[in-house]
């Protein structure tokens, strides 16, 4: 269909074009796919199903993922907390040997020690050494365990050399 010539006359330089132009239409044919059909590609307004459930199990493994190193760090504080008391329980230990004024005596002897709210088991082994003016002193921790009926947990050993006054 031409356009109206009244409207042409307002503009002289495009009525040859617009005299040739398709009149508009509410529906234009959709263009033909590459299977020949001539129905019209349907526009992608969201997600589909599958989609929505790979980005699901993502951030769900992502949250995991951060759960467990959120569970590994509190772990770690927990057991670095426990051998700092550990480390105060034997370095009291070995404190008291040396302000002893007796050189002490070879063997092994235990002691409790409580720090922090917690209760640790020291233990001292004592033994000689190539110089009689020396003891070799062993200082071992163990820290109560997760659970209460498993057995203690060693926590620190320290080694060391007290020589006589």
């Amino acid at each position: 269909m031409p356009a109206p010539s009244h409207l042409l006359a307002w503009v002289p330089a495009l009525a040859p074009a617009l005299a040739h132009a398709p009149a508009p239409t509410a529906f234009r044919e959709a263009p033909s796919r590459h299977d020949g059909s001539k129905r019209p590609a349907r526009h992608q307004l969201g997600l589909t199903l599958i989609e929505v459930l790979v980005a699901l199990a993502i951030v769900a493994i992502s949250l995991t993922a951060g759960l467990q190193a959120s569970a590994a760090l509190t772990r770690l504080a927990e057991r670095q907390s426990q051998q700092w008391l550990a480390q105060l329980c034997a370095d009291n230990a070995l404190v008291n040997l040396r302000l002893q004024p007796q050189f002490p005596a070879v063997g092994r002897s235990s002691q409790t020690c409580e720090q922090g709210g917690r209760v640790f088991e020291v233990t001292l082994d004592i033994s000689p050494t190539l110089n009689p003016s020396f003891r070799r002193v062993r200082a071992e921790v163990q820290g109560p365990s997760s659970t209460p009926e498993a057995a203690p947990v060693q926590l620190l050993t320290l080694l060391t050399v007290i020589g006589r006054h």
